[in-house]
């Protein structure tokens, strides 16, 4: 686990975490007195990790996502996505089998076409959610903000419903 603070710069560990194999990686940058860490173009690169979970980040546009498609597990909370690049980033994760989208900041409608998503936890205010595969879905937990008025709220509701291995739904 990497934590930021203001007297060490983890751009070097960062890079060295890249090139070794790592497959758990939980960076952390939650220090009231500092900004949120802009996370470097090379980040999503490493090819071998497989669960990532991220706190008080950016995510700018990203050149190379190929590190993403070996993902299980993705957690992210209180982080920002810059305009038009979430819904290339969830895409490139095509094994997430678990996802945690807590506090983000995700300008774009959220796709969800993961077809091996088992878990799927969002709490926080998103323009729309749309459901496109997500046929392994067992258990869901929503708590969104304004759901009535969020585009697509009656489509997303209808998939829930008729998802056949869904065994738990919490809004």
């Amino acid at each position: 686990q990497l934590s930021s603070s203001s007297h060490i710069d983890i751009s070097p560990w960062i890079s060295f975490v890249s090139r070794n194999g790592v497959k758990r990686l939980a960076l952390s940058n939650d220090s009231i007195d500092e900004p949120l860490f802009r996370l470097p173009a090379y980040f999503f690169s490493f090819v071998g990790l497989e669960h990532l979970s991220l706190s008080h980040c950016i995510i700018g546009r990203l050149p190379c996502l190929e590190g993403l498609r070996n993902l299980l597990s993705l957690s992210l909370q209180v982080t920002v996505f810059e305009a038009d690049v979430s819904k290339d980033f969830l895409a490139s994760c095509n094994l997430l089998e678990s996802l945690t989208l807590l506090l983000c900041s995700i300008h774009d409608p959220l796709i969800i076409n993961m077809p091996n998503l088992r878990n799927l936890y969002v709490d926080g205010l998103f323009q729309s959610i749309s459901f496109k595969n997500a046929s392994s879905l067992v258990s869901v937990s929503l708590a969104l903000k304004d759901v009535n008025t969020m585009e697509g709220a009656a489509d997303m509701m209808k998939f829930l419903a008729s998802s056949c291995k869904l065994q738990k739904l919490c809004f």
